[in-house]
């Protein structure tokens, strides 16, 4: 993300900075574009004080490091000041980033960049020093924002091994970390024997797998019922540290399959269908995760064992239960995927593999509800690893018990080549007995339910909103994007004069607008979405007035009264229908969310690691079940409709004005 640091051992030492190189083209010239107009350069002196680091370095990084979504809501901010935050995601990525690199130019300028020397190296540059201190500041002030829910104290414990009287849940954790540290140990003794990996990271194989432990999640108020699971530090762990070192031997990869494989004709079917190309490396993944969460041999058994029975993503959600996603376009984007999974199942797998090759894919193991299941985890489970240069999804056990939190305490997760392991490292220190987690990334209500099936803890309360946005100003956070915040995206048409539509389609072609647009959660009305309904709503004398002044289509100014009020006028019909397409009303969620949580628990915030309930094998449990459900779905709904009505609120005030 930032490419190096560059300079001499002499100070003042220069920070330059890099758009990102996997952007777009068309994305970093935007990006490249607001700098310009911010008039903010990519290069920093770094000065030689306690803060070296200058403000506008931050505000440049944050601009680099922003997403798509977020890009679009602050790509034409007027003063460079008002970057002062962005989104929760993305200053974790500015601090992450700042201090990898700042400490890799650190250790090259104290060595000569000859890391292996056994000559001792200079004083460090105070410079580098003060800047990571700076960072750490940042990163300190960060985690406390008091936007951000305080980190939870888990209520759980490791079970004692060897006790007869746990429960299967307890059983199966214990079994689990046995084998958890066996695996370790093994990985640790083939590396000394084999005399590779001898360094900094290898050597700490065992050695960080007792940093963290994985620990059952219970609930007090449901007779200590245990209800998920999560990782929670071992012993004190400092900042930067690494807290976990899974061994490559024990992360499941597209080579996995065909490398792990029981017997030599099953494995030679996997190598074929590779070759082929009938078989991707992610689909190869998925249907040998059905096949090895079946295997009671399998080296991985203790992994799949505390797995939840039971995922709440809407793509094992029945029909009837997405119903209650009716209006959104969530619902249509569901059935959509869940149609493309099933013409999958039903051309590849049941029509060719599990009739050519029956004996690798047995029809009675390959069904629609085991694909189902293995997507549910290949989506909320994998990690995206560069392993050797490539991007690579794969499965990390232990590693994939981290819950999320927007200030997660993990500031990376990385495949360490010297070590062969995939580590995460600490963004703070976390004390003993602390949950450790990691942010997963800047996701909407739409990604979290999505990929996770569990909502984004937000407040619907008005009042309390206010409260936590005024929070943010003294503090210095005054983005549209925060923690808890959601988007609504939606389409809007060009209701344009047949004498004019060629003009005004190029018109928008030219300039880069799309027709799909977000709001934020409190319904201002971005800049790009007012330029595109200016231009939709443009008449013949609009154009007229185009060529006879110096107004850009860009510009945040409007064209003229009359097209500003056609603008709004088109906007109120547009976001007025959006919200018509919901069957019920805000209030009517309301209430029938007030009264569902005097008999049930509403489920918000459910992690990607916890064993959510039990799959339910009588009608009373199957009904609650049914029931989360469609909590889940009001609350995503009522979510987009707020989004939608406070817009309209604003449109109204614009109109007034």
């Amino acid at each position: 993300y930032v490419s190096r640091l560059i300079g001499s051992a002499t100070m003042p030492q220069s920070l330059q900075l890099q758009l990102l190189p996997s952007e777009q083209d068309a994305m970093r010239l935007r990006k490249r574009n607001m700098l310009g107009r911010l008039n903010l350069s990519l290069q920093f002196q770094l000065d030689d004080s306690e803060t070296p680091l200058p403000e506008n370095s931050w505000i440049v990084c944050r601009i680099i490091l922003m997403t798509e979504v977020e890009f679009y809501f602050w790509e034409y901010t007027s003063k460079p000041s008002d970057v002062k935050f962005v989104s929760h995601w993305n200053e974790l990525k500015v601090l992450k980033q700042l201090k990898t690199e700042i400490r890799t130019q650190l250790l090259t300028t104290t060595t000569g960049g000859d890391t292996s020397s056994s000559c001792s190296p200079p004083p460090p540059p105070r410079v580098y020093l003060s800047a990571l201190s700076q960072i750490q500041a940042r990163c300190n002030q960060f985690s406390n924002h008091q936007h951000v829910p305080p980190q939870r104290s888990p209520t759980g414990t490791a079970p004692p091994s060897g006790s007869s009287s746990l429960c299967e849940e307890d059983r199966d954790l214990v079994a689990f970390n046995d084998w958890w540290e066996n695996q370790c140990s093994s990985a640790q003794s083939s590396s000394s024997s084999s005399g590779t990996g001898t360094g900094g990271g290898s050597g700490a194989h065992h050695h960080h797998a007792t940093a963290a432990a994985v620990i059952n999640l219970t609930d007090d108020t449901r007779d200590k019922e245990i209800i998920g699971r999560a990782m929670v530090a071992a012993k004190d762990i400092p900042s930067d540290s690494v807290v976990v070192a899974v061994p490559m031997s024990c992360v499941i990869t597209p080579d996995t399959p065909l490398k792990e494989s029981t017997g030599f004709e099953f494995r030679s079917i996997y190598q074929k269908l590779a070759r082929s190309g009938t078989l991707q490396d992610d689909d190869l993944l998925m249907l040998w995760v059905i096949h090895d969460m079946n295997n009671n041999n399998s080296k991985w058994r203790p992994y799949w064992k505390i797995l939840p029975h039971c995922y709440h993503l809407p793509y094992l959600w029945p029909y009837h239960e997405l119903t209650s996603l009716e209006g959104a376009a969530l619902l249509e984007d569901v059935v959509a995927n869940k149609t493309n999974l099933l013409g999958w199942y039903d051309d590849l797998v049941r029509s060719v593999l599990s009739k050519e090759y029956s004996e690798a894919f047995p029809p009675e193991l390959y069904t629609w509800e085991n694909v189902l299941l293995a997507r549910c985890i290949f989506d909320s489970r994998t990690f995206r690893i560069n392993v050797n240069g490539k991007p690579t999804n794969c499965l990390v056990p232990f590693a994939d018990m981290l819950n999320h939190h927007f200030s997660g305490n993990i500031s990376n997760r990385r495949y360490c080549s010297e070590s062969d392991c995939v580590v995460l490292e600490a963004m703070r220190d976390i004390p003993k007995g602390h949950e450790i987690t990691m942010c997963y990334g800047g996701m909407s209500q739409y990604e979290a339910l999505m990929n996770y099936g569990f909502l984004n803890q937000q407040t619907n309360n008005q009042q309390q909103q206010q409260q936590q946005r005024q929070e943010e100003e003294e503090q210095g956070a005054q983005g549209l994007l925060c923690c808890c915040d959601d988007v609504f995206q939606f389409q809007v048409a060009a209701d344009v004069e047949d004498t004019v539509s060629e003009f005004v389609l190029e018109l928008i072609s030219s300039n880069g607008f799309s027709f799909t647009h977000y709001l934020p959660s409190n319904g201002t009305i971005p800049e790009p979405l007012k330029m595109v309904l200016r231009c939709c709503v443009l008449t013949q004398q609009d154009t007229q007035l185009l060529q006879d002044t110096d107004w850009e289509p860009t510009s945040t100014k409007p064209l003229s009264d009359d097209n500003e009020q056609r603008m709004l006028t088109a906007l109120q019909e547009t976001l007025t229908a959006c919200l018509e397409a919901f069957p019920t009303t805000i209030q009517e969620d309301i209430l029938s969310l007030q009264q569902n949580n005097t008999t049930t628990k509403p489920t918000t915030q459910q992690q990607e690691g916890d064993d959510p309930m039990q799959c339910a094998s009588d009608e009373e449990e199957e009904e609650e079940e049914l029931d989360t459900h469609s909590r889940l779905g009001l609350q995503y709904c009522l979510g987009q409709k707020q989004i939608i009505s406070a817009a309209l609120r604003n449109v109204a005030l614009l109109q007034g004005a």
